[in-house]
């Protein structure tokens, strides 16, 4: 019966997350009836997400899920290696889509679907149908089946091997100087998370 209570100003960077059943899950509002402001304002930056939907850290397997109502989202530098199901997939209602969103210089798994929404085709139909104010530019999502009806700007190769990365099985995911994809985020750096500051964050940091 909290009806004041919000989720906004939020900024998540500089984490190593692994061993999860998937990535990061964004939902505008909760699922009751009172009324609520929907969640706004969320950065979430320059993140290494790795070994997802493997082992006994099962669960949906998708990279990020974004569910309708949200408003000003930045989904920004992240890597996340390698989702099962999908880079993105957007959830909620057609009638609530997600107000500015900014989906920039990732490195992403695709999985099975890419960027998807439910009841509507993949690539920039599901952007448009969900998230038609969305900024979707100097991504590089593996897909394996093509990316026909994709948007431009982005860069889709068949593989994380692709991506060039200094050591994918030593989770060291540094782009190799003969990466074709160094110094093409829009931003003029490499896409992907800022590996050495996230480094530098956890440095000292016990995992059990």
């Amino acid at each position: 019966t909290c009806t004041w209570c919000v989720t906004q100003d939020i900024t998540f960077r500089y984490n190593q997350v692994r061993n999860v059943g998937g990535g990061f899950t964004l939902s505008g509002s909760p699922d009751n009836n009172y009324a609520d402001t929907p969640a706004r304002r969320i950065t979430i930056m320059h993140n290494i997400v790795q070994s997802i939907n493997t082992g006994i850290f099962d669960g949906i397997g998708q990279g990020v899920l974004l569910n309708g109502n949200l408003t000003d989202i930045v989904f920004a530098h992240n890597t996340i290696i390698d989702p099962t199901s999908a880079a993105v997939s957007f959830g909620g209602s057609l009638n609530e889509p997600i107000v500015r969103l900014s989906l920039r210089d990732n490195i992403i798994g695709g999985g099975v679907s890419g960027v998807k929404g439910s009841g509507v085709a993949g690539g920039s139909a599901s952007i448009a149908a969900f998230a038609p104010s969305a900024y979707f530019a100097g991504n590089v999502i593996t897909m394996t089946a093509g990316a026909t009806g994709y948007p431009a700007g982005n860069s889709y190769p068949g593989s994380l091997s692709a991506i060039a990365f200094a050591s994918s099985a030593s989770f060291d995911f540094h782009l190799l100087a003969s990466s074709v994809y160094r110094l093409k985020a829009v931003d003029g750096t490499d896409p992907g998370s800022n590996v050495d500051a996230v480094l530098s964050a956890v440095s000292g940091v016990i995992v059990p």
